[in-house]
C-alpha cells in the first residue's frame, strides 16, 4: 500500500464533489486550454466546498434533465427483453437483433441505407463512447479539435491519453457556429506545430478529429437541415484533411423545433464514413441513470471499437440495448408515442427558457413569445415587482434552441466594480445564498475579460424563480452600497 500511494498521493484524503480529474499519462501538463478549465472546476468542485455559507445550497449548475418520466417504450422493450431468455452473453457490441432495430430508425433518419447492426455499438452511455473511440482512433500526441464554449469534462478524457486539446472559438458574428475556413486554417496550424514539436516519434502525430456538439452543450445552438450548406462545407474541410467527426448528438431530441433536429453528419452520404455519431438516452427520455448509449460509424471503425468492449468487459449489457432499441426503433408505435411524449416535455422547457429570460432581461425581452402571459401572470403573483423588469447588471448571451442551459453574462459587474473575475462571482452567489453554477472558464468561454455564467433551468418553476430573484437581490444590495 505504501508502494501504491506513494505513486497515488490523490486518493489518501477523500475529495467532495466529483472523484479526481487525473492527470496525463506522461505526467505533462495539460494543454494550456485544458489547464483553464481545470482550475475552473478545482475551484467549484473543491474550494467553493470548503467555503462556509449558512444557507442551503441550490446548484444550478446540474447536467441532470428535468425530473420527468421515463419514455415507455423503452420500458415496453426492456420488460420484453427480461421475459426471455438472457442467461446468455450478448455479442461485444451489443444483442444484434435490437442493433439492427436501431440501424431501421437511422435509415429512417437519413442515415445510408447500406447500414446494418454492423454499424452500431452499444455503449456504457455517450461518455463512454466517446472514450472508446480516442482509445481505437487515436496516437500518443495526436490531437483533437473542439469547440469554445464546449462540454468541459470531456476536455479531460483526450488529455489523459496524451491526446492535445485545441479549441476553436465559436463567434457571435457567426452566430455561434463553426466556420469552415477557420477551421481548416486551425487544422494546418495545428499540424505545423505538432510535426515541429514530435520530431523523434515513429510517426508524424496530427489533429485526428473534430468534436462537433449538436445540438451544442452550452450554448443550444442548433445546426439543422437548415444548416445543410455549412455541415457539408464543415465535411468537405475534415475529408480533405483526414479529419473525423465525432457527432455528439445527446440532446438531439431536446431540438425545440420538432421539424428541424439537429441533422447528424452521418445523414450526408459522402462524409458518412469519416463521421462518428454519439446518441443516447440520459438528457432526453428521463434515463440518466441508465448510462445507455451506442455509436454509428462505418464497419471497420465498429470493429475497433468492439474491441476496445471486449478487452475491458467482454461484451455490451442487454439491459441498455433493450432501453436504446426502445427510444430508437422505426415503427407507428414509436411515432404516436415520440409526439405524446416530447411535446409537452418540449413546451415545459421552452416555458422554463422564457421563465429565466424574463427573470434576467426582463418580461418585455420575450414579448413575441407564446409564453409571455403566463409569465406575466406568474410573476405579479410575487408581488415583487422588480422582477418583470429583469437582473440589474445581466444579461443573457443568446436563445438556447434546445438542451436546458442558458448564459448569463455579467461582465457589467466587473464593469461597476462589484466583482473583478468569475471566481468572485461565484463566490459572491455562493457565500450569501449558497448558490452554485458554472463560470466561463470551466467551459471554455472565448473571451476571458466577459463574466459569464452557465445555469441549468431543468428545475421546477419555483425554484427558478426564488434563485434568481436572490441573485437579483443580491446585486441590487451591491450596487446600493
Amino acid at each position: 500500500m505504501d508502494e501504491l500511494l506513494k505513486d497515488h498521493p490523490e486518493v489518501i484524503k477523500g475529495k467532495p464533489g466529483f472523484p479526481n480529474i487525473g492527470c496525463r499519462r506522461d505526467k505533462n501538463p495539460f494543454s494550456k486550454d485544458v489547464q483553464k478549465i481545470e482550475e475552473a472546476w478545482y475551484f467549484y468542485d473543491t474550494e467553493l466546498y470548503n467555503l462556509k455559507t449558512k444557507k442551503e445550497i441550490t446548484k444550478l449548475g446540474s447536467g441532470d434533465p428535468l425530473n420527468y418520466k421515463p419514455f415507455p417504450l423503452c420500458m415496453k422493450k426492456l420488460k420484453e427483453q427480461m421475459s426471455q431468455n438472457i442467461y446468455q452473453y450478448s455479442a461485444a457490441a451489443g444483442d444484434e437483433e435490437l442493433r439492427a432495430d436501431i440501424s431501421k430508425y437511422l435509415i429512417k433518419e437519413g442515415f445510408p441505407n447500406k447500414i446494418s447492426f454492423n454499424n452500431i455499438i452499444i455503449t456504457n452511455s455517450t461518455t463512454n463512447g466517446f472514450y472508446l473511440i480516442l482509445k481505437a482512433l487515436f496516437r500518443p500526441y495526436d490531437a483533437i479539435i473542439m469547440t469554445a464554449p464546449n462540454y468541459g469534462l470531456f476536455a479531460f478524457m483526450p488529455e489523459r491519453e496524451n491526446i492535445s486539446v485545441h479549441t476553436i472559438d465559436l463567434k457571435k458574428e457567426n452566430d455561434y457556429k463553426v466556420n469552415p475556413k477557420e477551421l481548416e486554417s486551425f487544422i494546418h496550424k495545428i499540424n505545423e506545430d505538432l510535426k515541429k514539436k514530435y520530431k523523434k516519434l515513429g510517426y508524424i502525430p496530427k489533429v485526428r478529429a473534430f468534436l462537433n456538439i449538436n445540438p451544442h452543450n452550452p450554448l443550444g445552438t442548433v445546426l439543422s437541415d437548415k444548416d445543410e450548406i455549412l455541415l457539408k462545407q464543415l465535411g468537405r474541410v475534415c475529408k480533405n484533411n483526414q479529419v473525423f467527426i465525432i457527432d455528439d448528438l445527446i440532446y438531439r431530441d431536446l431540438s425545440y423545433d420538432r421539424n428541424h433536429l439537429a441533422k447528424p453528419m452521418g445523414t450526408i452520404k459522402e462524409y458518412f464514413d469519416l463521421s462518428i455519431s454519439l446518441f443516447g438516452l440520459s438528457k432526453s427520455y428521463g434515463l440518466a441513470q441508465t448510462r445507455s448509449g451506442f455509436v454509428v460509424a462505418n464497419e471497420e471503425i465498429i470493429r475497433l471499437l468492439r474491441d476496445q468492449v471486449f478487452a475491458t468487459m467482454d461484451s455490451a449489457s442487454i439491459l441498455q440495448a433493450s432501453l436504446l432499441a426502445g427510444a430508437f426503433q422505426d415503427t407507428k408505435e414509436r411515432e404516436k408515442a415520440y409526439k405524446k411524449y416530447f411535446d409537452p416535455l418540449i413546451e415545459e422547457y421552452e416555458y422554463k427558457r422564457d421563465l429565466c429570460i424574463a427573470l434576467i432581461d426582463g418580461i418585455e425581452s420575450i414579448q413575441d413569445s407564446k409564453y409571455y402571459s403566463k409569465i406575466f401572470k406568474r410573476l405579479k403573483k410575487e408581488k415583487q415587482p422588480y422582477l418583470l423588469t429583469g437582473t440589474p447588471c445581466a444579461k443573457t448571451v443568446l436563445k438556447p434552441e434546445s438542451g436546458f442551459f442558458l448564459l448569463i453574462d455579467f461582465t457589467e459587474l466587473k464593469k461597476q466594480g462589484i466583482i473583478n473575475s468569475e471566481k468572485e462571482l461565484l463566490r459572491l452567489f455562493y457565500e450569501e445564498e449558497g448558490i452554485k453554477f458554472l463560470v466561463g472558464q470551466s467551459f471554455s468561454w472565448p473571451k476571458e475579460k466577459e463574466i459569464i455564467m452557465r445555469i441549468t433551468y431543468a428545475l421546477d418553476v419555483d425554484t427558478i424563480i426564488n434563485t434568481i430573484n436572490l441573485i437579483n437581490q443580491i446585486i441590487r444590495k451591491k450596487l446600493e452600497k
